[in-house]
């Protein structure tokens, strides 16, 4: 599929782009989000520092009025901290659809299927824009989508092996927000 031909870092604070070399942080001139120009989406980027956007935060996939909510580990929390904290110039950050999150999936061996999934189950994201992924091997990132036929559920995506799969809402697990 090679997404990273068409994606580029931008800046935490403006959102302006910059060249490949720029380093990854959350300070003003430092690389934050990394936008897809083929589909318009702009992901946020995890750091190492132990903050918000720490690569090993883990959140439930609870959101404003669900039974379960009102824990600051909470995917809903997160989304409204970023936003706060206007990540990459914009307040409108989001948990993706798995839709959208697949389309960070590279399929380790280049084979597609017609729904974008990988044919083997080995797959990895694309660590030149997205480093810090802790565990590779069996990342699980929450998306927006439910888990049908099962409320207390939702979807999310492997990356490392395997692709969609679903969990229950109070497992802490990743969360990769996308505008």
């Amino acid at each position: 599929m090679g997404l990273w031909c068409r994606l580029f870092k931008c800046t935490p604070n403006k959102g302006a782009t910059l060249p490949n070399s720029a380093v990854l942080g959350s300070g003003a001139n430092e690389w934050g989000c990394t936008k897809d120009s083929k589909t318009g989406l702009t992901w946020e980027v995890k750091t190492e520092d132990g903050g918000l956007r720490d690569m090993n935060n883990v959140y439930t996939n609870y959101f404003s009025g669900e039974t379960g909510y009102g824990s600051s580990d909470n995917s809903d929390a997160f989304v409204k901290a970023v936003n706060k904290k206007t990540l990459c110039g914009a307040a409108n950050w989001r948990m993706p659809t798995k839709d959208e999150l697949m389309k960070l999936v590279v399929c380790v061996d280049g084979k597609y299927n017609s729904d974008g999934s990988c044919v083997n189950v080995d797959t990895t994201i694309n660590t030149t824009y997205f480093p810090n992924i802790p565990n590779l091997q069996g990342s699980f990132y929450w998306s927006s989508s439910p888990y049908p036929n099962y409320p207390d559920g939702a979807s999310g995506i492997y990356f490392g092996y395997s692709g969609y799969d679903n969990d229950f809402k109070g497992t802490g697990n990743f969360v990769r927000l996308v505008r």
